[in-house]
């Protein structure tokens, strides 16, 4: 039987493998392809009916609906929990590959296509036997290594992944380079697609950076900051990632906001009552470059808060200190909502657009092969195992 199996791997983590995955499962779709997608070995979960299931499944299911929640763990079988590690070098718990064998094929057979994501860079679980390299090669997959763009250091972790591959007895079969900036992206491109024609792997082709796409909301940062929304919960869904710290005189405050291009979350303490009252003046003048306020430590005064109560900004209060505030905010990872449909459909466009269609084709012919029910393979050998056990020679 005829399926086609690929695992999404990436150089480290936050390269892109669930965008790269996104797109791959909207050009099956588009084929009319049943697609299903799995995360052999996760890190981060939710729990759903008591299961704890990957976060990155839960999303891919919620944009694409391929299976019951009833049924999630199929495609989640493994997470690695805290201690694991430990007790498995210790000999206290067993090795999940049969296990997580077992799941895969219950849901091999009933679609197509499956889409495999691996976890953090290749190395990744090696300590419990279960790299990226490990699992693809057990589940028969065909591999697509997903690289953030650059040159020499796209070419060495590729190297790195390469070597990861190759210990395990598999090969890498096509690369595709994610998050290259506009202004190199025509030399990165060029000099890639050169060193990638003197390796065995099909280059699927090379995505540009987004700004957007790296943008976190106001309600994410709230929800990171656990911070509580003074005004304007309605406009948390917006997006900016430049932040400016209101520490010193309001007039230098004053000239850096005025001199900044950008749209800012403006991060204060609520004793600067002269930065408050300055953002105030100012607000008529400025508002394009102010996308939200955010005030740590103290709360001002309600007077000065009340003063704010007409204009379209919202305004969040974290008991952190402004320092603190700052480091939280600075490393916020965006993740993809499922009910982002515009950064979805991004996604799905930059996919069909900047990956070429005759690598993929291969790289998709490749990965198509037959697959046969090793459980009913497995039964048979074992009756004729008992049947010569009952008659030897």
């Amino acid at each position: 039987m005829k399926k086609t199996v690929l695992f999404v791997a990436s150089s480290g983590r936050n390269v892109g493998k669930t965008s790269v995955s996104i797109g791959l499962m909207h050009h099956f779709l588009k084929a009319r392809k049943k697609v299903a997608f799995v995360k052999p070995v996760a890190q981060h979960y939710q729990e759903i009916n008591g299961l704890k299931i990957s976060r990155d499944v839960i999303l891919l299911n919620k944009i694409y609906n391929f299976l019951d929640d009833s049924r999630l763990q199929l495609a989640s079988p493994f997470i690695i929990e805290s201690g694991f590690t430990k007790h498995y070098i210790s000999g206290k718990v067993k090795n999940p590959k049969a296990y997580i064998q077992k799941s895969f094929e219950n849901i091999l057979w009933e679609f197509d296509v499956i889409i495999v994501e691996g976890t953090g860079h290749p190395g990744v679980g090696s300590c419990i036997d279960l790299s990226n390299a490990t699992i693809s090669k057990m589940l028969n997959a065909t591999t697509l290594l997903v690289l953030e763009g650059g040159i020499g250091n796209t070419i060495d972790n590729y190297t790195l992944a390469k070597g990861v591959f190759r210990s395990a007895g598999w090969p890498i079969d096509a690369v595709v380079i994610n998050k290259v900036k506009e202004d190199k992206y025509e030399e990165i491109d060029r000099t890639l697609r050169k060193f990638f024609r003197s390796e065995e792997v099909f280059y699927l082709g090379t995505i540009p950076f987004i700004k957007e796409l790296s943008m976190p909301s106001l309600r994410l940062i709230a929800d990171t900051l656990e911070g509580e929304v003074l005004q304007r919960e309605d406009l948390l869904a917006q997006k900016t990632s430049n932040l400016l710290m209101a520490i010193n005189e309001p007039h230098i405050f004053l000239e850096e906001l005025e001199n900044s291009k950008d749209e800012n979350i403006i991060l204060t303490t609520g004793d600067r009552e002269d930065i408050l009252m300055a953002i105030y003046a100012m607000y008529g003048e400025m508002n394009n470059k102010i996308k939200a306020l955010i005030i740590s430590a103290t709360k001002p005064h309600t007077k000065i808060l009340n003063l704010f109560n007409d204009k379209p900004l919202p305004i969040i209060f974290t008991s952190s200190n402004i320092f603190k505030a700052a480091s939280i905010i600075s490393n916020i990872t965006v993740k993809i909502d499922p009910y982002e449909k515009e950064k979805i459909e991004t996604l799905q466009k930059l996919f069909e657009e900047f990956v070429d269609t005759t690598p993929l084709n291969r790289f998709v012919n490749l990965a198509t092969r037959d697959f046969e029910k090793k459980s009913m393979k497995n039964n048979v050998l074992k009756f004729f195992r008992f049947l010569r056990s009952l008659f030897p020679r």
